[in-house]
């Protein structure tokens, strides 16, 4: 099991959208991005935006995904004995596996779920410092080797920020 701070690099273009190019006459134009300026694209987007830019929350002295809400975060708190830090790890945990449990992910490849573990934890990288600026949160991704449960992405707070006092 590899894990690691997200950083997106080494990107490789999914298969479809090559596929797709080429149907179009092969023009580099064509890009991922207008690869969306489909119709059936753009419902699917948009509810991207939250996997993207997940609504956070502050509880208890930790920040957790709101979707997941307090009463969890409270269950984990307790369970790991008051290790604000640890709840923020499990409660975060968002395995690619899961949001697409109606998907045959393995048709399109397992490099482009790894890539879109790494897209989503640069995301979060990016926005949760500015949404808890006296936070200092680690985005994590992590990936099985063995492809057993797929990338998985999440953050806590650094092991010496005011979570683990």
């Amino acid at each position: 099991m590899s894990s690691e701070r997200p950083f997106w690099h080494g990107r490789t273009e999914p298969e479809f959208v090559g596929t797709w190019r080429e149907r179009f006459g092969g023009s580099r134009t064509l890009t991922p991005t207008a690869y969306l300026d489909q119709e059936a694209a753009y419902p699917y987007v948009l509810a991207a935006a939250w996997l993207f830019c997940p609504e956070t929350i502050e509880h208890r002295g930790g920040v957790f995904l709101a979707e997941a809400g307090t009463e969890t975060a409270d269950r984990w708190i307790a369970y790991f004995g008051g290790d604000v830090r640890r709840a923020e790890s499990m409660v975060n945990t968002t395995s690619l596996f899961d949001v697409f449990t109606n998907v045959g992910v393995d048709s399109y490849g397992e490099e482009n779920l790894r890539q879109l573990a790494y897209a989503i934890g640069e995301c979060w990288q990016g926005l949760l410092p500015r949404r808890h600026p006296r936070h200092d949160i680690v985005v994590t991704v992590t990936d099985e080797q063995d492809g057993a449960y797929g990338p998985t992405v999440t953050f806590a707070q650094a092991p010496d920020g005011p979570a683990s006092r």
